[in-house]
């Protein structure tokens, strides 16, 4: 777009809305990180989904089965996802957590 002195001029509302799910996977990607750092974790995948406002957590994420899950769980529960919801400046409407063990070698 051009203004009337011949600048050009950006709309970054269209601009900054395509961004967001990229952003959003950006994010997951990240909390999937954090997530596998906890050496109980044998794999965790995150996702974002929703339009803004209405936002969406998805995990599927599987433990090992040497030692009680309660304080991984919590960890995720609670914390890692605040702070998901810090980063992006939203909560999420739902956290739709799935929590599976690995079979035992």
């Amino acid at each position: 777009m051009h203004g009337t002195s011949g600048e050009v001029v950006h709309d970054d509302s269209a601009e900054s809305l395509a961004l967001e799910p990229r952003r959003y996977d950006q994010v997951a990607k990240a909390a999937s990180a954090g997530i596998m750092s906890h050496r109980q974790v044998d794999s965790a995948v995150v996702e974002i989904s929703g339009p803004p406002g209405s936002l969406v957590f998805h995990l599927w994420c599987t433990l090992l089965p040497e030692d009680d899950p309660s304080a991984t769980i919590d960890h995720i529960s609670a914390g890692l996802i605040a702070n998901v919801e810090k980063i992006l400046g939203q909560a999420f409407v739902t956290h739709d957590l799935n929590f599976t063990f690995a079979q035992r070698a």
